[in-house]
């Protein structure tokens, strides 16, 4: 008999999975928390700062599980943030 291993929730979903679910909540978090504090900071710097430790710590875990994806889960993660300095005039300033 084998034993009974449990898999967690990382373990038996794919890393690009994984990646697009933070990509979506990060994204949704960002633009609540933008849009609550549009009133008080006019650069969001708080919005950017909160989804940049959200995405840190998740691309942590999901990299620690499986290494090899190390080169696609940060942009997956990041692509909000990577397509917003693309397209919008004002986000270097």
């Amino acid at each position: 008999m084998k034993p009974y291993k449990s898999n967690s929730f990382h373990e038996s979903t794919p890393s690009g999975l994984l990646a697009f679910f933070i990509f979506v909540i990060a994204t949704i978090i960002t633009l609540a928390i933008g849009s609550l504090s549009e009133n008080f900071d006019n650069q969001s710097i708080i919005a950017y700062r909160v989804n940049a430790l959200l995405i840190a710590g998740e691309c942590l875990i999901i990299i620690r599980t499986t290494p090899k994806s190390i080169w696609y889960v940060p942009l997956i993660c990041n692509a909000a943030l990577i397509i917003s300095a693309l397209i919008e005039p004002n986000f270097w300033q």
